[in-house]
């Protein structure tokens, strides 16, 4: 008599991950090299900011306790990549899903205009600085020192 093995779901989780990565939506990466292609208009990138700021914050500092993270000054191309991930369920979130779907961004211009409004705003690194927490000090000075002067 044979007696079936019972392979814990933890090692079927892990061993899925490379396929997961391998199968990545080909219509995201698609979408990412359109939406970088587009000139943004920051104006209209402006407007469409609105229904971020209702939780990221007027100036994109997002909430102290980390529960919506701080976007302004990031990079044009993370945003993008942001924005399509939750789009296609690479990324999940259940509020980002709803704001990144085409109801509120109906076209890659909208995500070329949004996100580079936002990859422009000040970013003020004395809020990040006040936000840290003692188990967060590793690599601060290394993030510092890319600060500047």
């Amino acid at each position: 008599m044979r007696v079936a093995a019972r392979i814990p779901f933890w090692v079927v989780v892990l061993l899925s991950l490379p396929l997961t990565a391998a199968f990545r939506d080909s219509t995201a990466d698609e979408a990412l090299d359109t939406v970088t292609q587009l000139k943004p208009n920051v104006s209209h990138g402006r407007d469409l900011f609105d229904t971020c700021a209702a939780c990221h914050g007027n100036t994109g500092a997002g909430v102290s306790d980390g529960t919506v993270p701080a976007i302004a000054g990031q990079h044009f191309r993370v945003i993008v990549a942001a924005i399509i991930d939750f789009r296609n369920d690479n990324r999940l979130d259940p509020r980002m899903k709803h704001f990144t779907d085409e109801h509120h961004l109906s076209v890659a211009q909208d995500i070329a205009d949004v996100a580079t409004y936002v990859s422009r705003l000040a970013y003020n690194h004395v809020q990040l600085l006040e936000r840290l927490q003692p188990s967060d000090i590793v690599g601060v000075s290394d993030y510092l020192s890319r600060l500047g002067p």
